[in-house]
């Protein structure tokens, strides 16, 4: 039988992450497994096995100073 994995986020996340006031996303402990990082929306940016390469994973969706405000 094919155990299905679910988004269960039971566990409390290990980090949120922010841009400056902007919430980007957070990441979450997995134990064995690594670290598995989710944006915004909640939507999956993978698994990670480190924290390092789990935080390097929300660099594209830093907007920085440069960004025009919202």
């Amino acid at each position: 039988m094919l155990k299905r994995r679910t988004r269960n986020n039971s566990k409390p996340p290990l980090v949120s992450v922010y841009d400056g006031r902007i919430f980007l996303g957070r990441i979450f402990d997995r134990g064995a497994e690594g670290y598995e990082c989710f944006d915004r929306d909640e939507t999956s940016l993978g698994f990670f096995s480190n924290q390092r390469a789990a935080l390097d994973a929300f660099d594209p969706l830093m907007l920085g100073e440069d960004a025009p405000p919202f």
